[in-house]
């Protein structure tokens, strides 16, 4: 997808050097605040409705959508790395809301879907926040918040295309180390 690489002269703001930007014109503040917003009321949602903090409700949502939902495969949906994937379903899978099974064909790999009781809980949390989109969106026609979430898809898929020429054109970094790999942490005692 081609993204602008020159100021587009009926977005002003777009022209303005970055110390001269309202804030209100900023995207990367602009959807940082937003983001802090949504997230603050997902915490109090997630906690007070299920205990959860937010990026187990983000896996749970996910592997209710997907389910039978095969590990390797959850990190295309969520926003953190395997390690955490794996850590957020050991904790929904001991507190009874995701089943874990080994697929069929290769018994290293996990399938997860959700228990009964991980399904009540979705559809509580779930019913919760569909609430909060409502009243988020209260006032708009469907028309501008399907414009506004069509528009939040492009964003990312330009910004994915700009990133990717970026990397393309500044190529390998000669004097750049080899990432390391992560240390290992202990298992934490009585956790």
């Amino acid at each position: 997808m081609a993204f602008p690489i020159t100021p587009d002269p009926a977005l002003p703001f777009m022209t303005q050097a970055w110390n001269e930007i309202r804030l209100d014109a900023s995207l990367t503040y602009q959807i940082a605040r937003t983001h802090a917003s949504i997230r603050r009321v997902m915490e109090s949602i997630c906690k007070q409705h299920a205990g959860l903090n937010v990026n187990q409700w983000k896996l749970l949502a996910i592997v209710a959508k997907f389910q039978p939902a095969r590990m390797a495969d959850l990190t295309r949906w969520v926003t953190f790395d395997r390690a955490f994937i794996s850590r957020a379903a050991q904790e929904l899978e001991k507190r009874g809301l995701i089943e874990r099974v080994a697929e069929e064909r290769d018994k290293r790999l996990a399938i997860l879907k959700l228990s009964d009781d991980g399904a009540r809980v979705y559809r509580q949390v779930a019913a919760e926040l569909d609430r909060v989109q409502a009243a988020a969106f209260a006032g708009y026609k469907q028309r501008d918040v399907s414009l506004f979430f069509l528009m939040l898809n492009t964003l990312d898929e330009r910004l994915d295309a700009y990133q990717a020429v970026r990397a393309s054109l500044e190529g390998p970094q000669p004097d750049a180390a080899p990432p390391r790999p992560a240390p290992r942490r202990r298992a934490a005692r009585n956790e």
